[in-house]
This record gives structure tokens, C-alpha cells and sequence, in this order.
């Protein structure tokens, strides 16, 4: 015999129709206000029957949403974006060939001074010179 004072339900089904007949009649009638919301159908600890109750409380916290979709501007915008870079990054990357390849001569040119003995020009800034 059930000990709970809600109205018993044998299976899951019985109750979710009972609750979806519940939520028609609150909106058909407007009475209760809102508080139809947060009705669910639930299993008594109790009576293992199934009953129309309210979560008074949350099982698991609200989901956060997900990042928007760009909008085309933004696409648009952000395929420019990338395509600067992308440029720059090539622009970039011939300059650091170039003083790779400088300085590759450069150490050859000293090897070549060393290997015939002639002493290497002192380095000077460019404000000694005058």
C-alpha cells in the first residue's frame, strides 16, 4: 500500500501523460501562474510508484552555451586577418633566410682569412668612422 499522500502512478508513461494533461490545463486556464514550469514526473523513494512533483532544486548546473557562429563580416574579417599574416609571416621569413645566408658568407669569408693568414678588418660602428 502506498504511504505517500501524492497521487500514484504505476509507470513512467501514466505520469508524463498525467503531467502533460496537467500543463495543457494550467495554460488553458491560466490558473496557477507559472507553476506548471518546473512539475516533473519522479519515482518516490518511498512507494517506488511515480508521482507529479516540483525540482525545487537543480540536479545539475544550467549548461553554459556554446561559443557563437560568426557572422560573415566577422568570417570575412578574420580571412583578411589571416591572409596579412600569412603574408607578413612569408615576408618574415626571406629576411631571416637572407641573414642566415649573410652570415654563412660571412663566417666562409673569415675561414678564407684565417686559412690564408691575412688579419680581419677591427669592426667599427658607423659614427667611428667619420
Amino acid at each position: 500500500m502506498s504511504t505517500c499522500q501524492k497521487t500514484p502512478y504505476s509507470t513512467h508513461a501514466q505520469a508524463q501523460a498525467a503531467l502533460d494533461r496537467a500543463v495543457q490545463e494550467h495554460k488553458r486556464t491560466g490558473r496557477g501562474g507559472k507553476s506548471w514550469k518546473r512539475l516533473n514526473v519522479y519515482r518516490c523513494k518511498n512507494c517506488s510508484m511515480w508521482h507529479l512533483g516540483r525540482a525545487n532544486s537543480y540536479e545539475a548546473a544550467p549548461k553554459q552555451p556554446g561559443p557563437k557562429p560568426l557572422t560573415a563580416g566577422q568570417q570575412r574579417r578574420a580571412e583578411k586577418k589571416a591572409a596579412e599574416k600569412a603574408a607578413h609571416q612569408a615576408l618574415y621569413a626571406d629576411y631571416v633566410d637572407t641573414l642566415r645566408i649573410c652570415r654563412l658568407l660571412a663566417d666562409r669569408q673569415m675561414a678564407l682569412y684565417a686559412a690564408l693568414g691575412v688579419k680581419p678588418l677591427p669592426v667599427t660602428k658607423p659614427e667611428e668612422r667619420v
